[in-house]
This record gives structure tokens, sequence and C-alpha cells, in this order.
């Protein structure tokens, strides 16, 4: 007999990026429900979509008015989500719910359990790191009591901790995917990418870049990348960028290395990131063209996750943000670099010292695949999954 589970989000848009995971489990006899805001929720697989309800958007419980309108009416709260979960228990036979956002983690979890439904708590690092009102804070701490609780970086679980969750109810899950999913993209710049990963010595030095370009902290990243290229063609004159990635800012990068008289060595290749979201199928001819791959993310969420993880299984040198998260997936020096990338000196000497010492990046490349290979399956994240579920 099938177990049922229900994930509900009515605000994250990370379900698409954990779709490899719940597609393990379905192929483990389990059924995936899912109660988005989303219209359409499809897995990264098209043939197999999950089963889905659309549920409406309500509240911003980080807003103090829509807070307070929140639970104002928490009475009536209170009875539509008991009779939801009657009829999901007894009708749809659920075992176990998963929660993304508050609204559903303040209203479900405490009758839930009343109900003897399973309940677990999906942490997501962009939200744990979200400021909250005090409100919300004290809230969220009681119903944490009462749940499983996933989080899927270290950096996020001691931030947990210090917000009063228990250590005995998270877990640590780490980001999981499939190497095969990883595909070649069939257009101009796959001919450069193929040609460049099968040249014997390669004409340039080439950093990768995956990223959307719509958020102002990573592009102020990207300038400090920009700069550090800069100052690294004293040492190394053959230096090319490639990102990956599309956004509403980038544009505004082009102008910049335009600004900066760099633009002959920066190629935007445009297209969404992530193989996942269902949106950039086509990333592995990429991964294996670069020499070096460079983060230049602010706050962590599971796409920069999984790029570091598709990074990794291609056993590429990694550079990435110290203290933010990281940290999970990287060890320094041993299976990729961790530095503070807000100083541009910093990028600039560590673009060099990988750029002078093929040995570390081989050594890093051949450590992280390693890594992943032995922690970073697919069937290792589900194995913590069914048993947190039993």
């Amino acid at each position: 007999m099938k177990k049922k589970v229900l994930i509900i989000d009515t605000k994250t848009k990370n379900l698409k990026s954990l779709s490899p995971l719940f597609n393990e489990l379905k192929n483990r006899n389990y059924e995936i429900i899912i109660a988005s805001t989303c219209k359409k929720m499809k897995n990264a697989e098209d043939s197999c979509a999950w089963s889905n309800i659309t549920i409406p958007k309500l509240f911003n419980l980080n807003n103090r008015f829509q807070l307070f309108l929140f639970l104002t009416l928490s009475p009536l709260s209170i009875i539509f989500s008991f009779l939801f979960l009657l009829f999901i228990k007894f009708s749809k036979k659920i075992n176990t719910i998963y929660c993304c956002h508050y609204q559903e983690k303040i209203c479900l979890t405490r009758l839930a359990k009343l109900l003897k439904i399973d309940i677990i708590w999906l942490e997501f690092p962009e939200v744990v790191n979200e400021k909250r009102n005090k409100t919300l804070s004290y809230l969220l701490k009681k119903r944490a009591k009462l749940a499983k609780i996933i989080a899927f970086t270290k950096n996020s679980k001691d931030i947990l901790n210090k917000q009063g969750y228990k250590l005995e109810n998270i877990r640590l899950i780490t980001p999981a995917i499939k190497q095969k999913s990883i595909q070649r993209q069939e257009n101009i710049f796959a001919g450069m990418a193929h040609q460049e990963s099968n040249s014997k010595k390669r004409k340039f030095f080439t950093i990768g870049i995956i990223s959307e370009l719509n958020n102002q902290k990573i592009n102020d990243k990207m300038e400090k990348l920009f700069q550090a290229i800069k100052k690294s063609l004293v040492i190394i004159p053959d230096i090319q960028i490639i990102i990956v990635g599309e956004g509403e800012d980038r544009k505004n990068l082009g102008w910049l290395t335009k600004r900066m008289e760099i633009d002959n060595l920066v190629w935007f290749v445009g297209g969404p990131t992530l193989p996942e979201t269902g949106s950039q199928k086509h990333l592995k001819k990429w991964l294996d063209s670069f020499d070096l791959l460079i983060s230049v993310c602010d706050n962590i969420d599971i796409n920069d996750l999984n790029t570091i993880v598709y990074a990794m299984k291609s056993q590429l040198p990694i550079i990435c943000p110290e203290n933010i998260g990281f940290e999970t997936l990287i060890e320094h020096n041993v299976t990729g670099s961790l530095i503070n990338t807000d100083d541009s000196e910093n990028i600039t000497q560590e673009i060099i010292r990988m750029q002078q010492n093929k040995k570390i990046r081989h050594d890093m490349g051949k450590n992280a695949y390693a890594k992943a290979q032995n922690e970073f399956t697919i069937e290792n994240i589900a194995n913590k999954l069914t048993e947190l579920m039993k």
C-alpha cells in the first residue's frame, strides 16, 4: 500500500529544485501530492507529474498588518484547518505533511499532531535568514516543538538552534542531484563549450558563473568579481568569464563590463540556471568547459546549493563565499575554496592561485567528485527522508 505525502507550499518557489528527491520517494511507493499557489507544479521530468492541488495566496506573515489580520481571523483559520486535516486524513489517507512556509506551519502543526499526522517542516536557507518580527518568531518557536524539522545547511541548523528550536528535532538534509539530468545544449555557445572542453590545451582560462541576474546584492558581488578579473589580467592575460543566467539586470551588467573595459572578456550566454527548475536542462557542457566556477550569491537558496553539487560531480574546482552556508558542501582547500568575496583583492589572489597551480585545481575537483558521489546522491538523501517518516 502506498504511503501518501502532502507537501504544502503557500509562498516559496523551491519545490521544483527538490523534485529529483521527491521523484525518488515516488519510486519507493510514496504518492506525492502538492498543494501550491502555483497553478501548474510539475517535477523535473515532464512525463511524470505530481498530483497537484492549487491553493490561494493568503497572508505575508512577515508583514505586521497582515500578521495582525491573520491572528484576528485565527478562530476561523483553526476551524478551516481542522476540517482540511480531517478531509486529507480520512479521504486522501495522508500519512505525512511537509510544510514549506510560515502560514501552514503555524496553522497546521498542532492540529496535525492531535490527529496523529506526521508533520515535517522544510526550512529553506533563504527563509531561515529572513528577518522576522517577534510575534512571528514566538509562534514558530512554539509550534516547532511539535514538528520534525529539515535544515539544508549547517548554518541554517545553527540559526534555528539559536532561535530556540531543539537540536534533536532538526535533521540536516543536503541537496542531491542525478548527474544524468545535466544535458547538452545545442546552440552557438554549445559549440564554443565543446571546443573548449575537448581542447588538449585550452586557449583561455575560463571562469564560469551560474546565477540569476536580478538581485542587487548579487550584482554587487558581480562587480567585485569584474574588478578581480581586471586585476588578474596582469598575470592571466588569457582569462575570460562565461555567465550562464538571465534576469532584469543582465543589460546593466553588460554596460558595467563596457565601462570597466572588460566586455571582450565576458560572455553572457543567457538562460535560467538549473535543471530542476524545468527551465535550463543543459549545463553539463558548460561545466565541462569551465576551468573554475565562482559563486556570486549572497543569501544562498536551494538552487545555489544544487549548482555547487552539480559542479562537484563535474570535478570542477569551486570558489564560494564563506560563512553563508556552503561549508555544508565545501571543505576549504580540499573540495573547494571558501573566501571573503566582498573584497575584490581576495578574489584576485584566489583566481591567480588557482590558475597558477593546476594540481590544486585537479585535487579539488577529484576530492569534490568523491564527496558528491559518496554523500550527495539521491539514494542517500531519500534514505534519510524515509527514515524520518517512519
